[in-house]
């Protein structure tokens, strides 16, 4: 049941990958033909980033990496 749950939301989070690559992409070769990049763009392409590493939770079926609490 989780599995078609996650399927059903594949589509939704490809199509935001296009998007933030896109600006990933973008920044990248601004950042490679030496302009700075404004405030609001380090904004943005922080934005893209996030959003791209919470889609790999979505196309995959592990659960997030959360460190062991030692409990005793």
């Amino acid at each position: 049941m989780r599995r078609i749950a996650r399927e059903a939301q594949w589509g939704a989070a490809l199509e935001m990958l296009d998007t933030e690559l896109c600006v990933i992409h973008f920044a990248a070769r601004e950042v490679k033909a030496g302009r700075a990049m404004s405030s609001e763009d380090a904004a943005r392409l922080e934005l893209a980033v996030t959003r791209v590493c919470d889609a790999r939770f979505v196309l995959r079926e592990q659960k997030p990496w959360r460190p062991q609490r030692n409990l005793r």
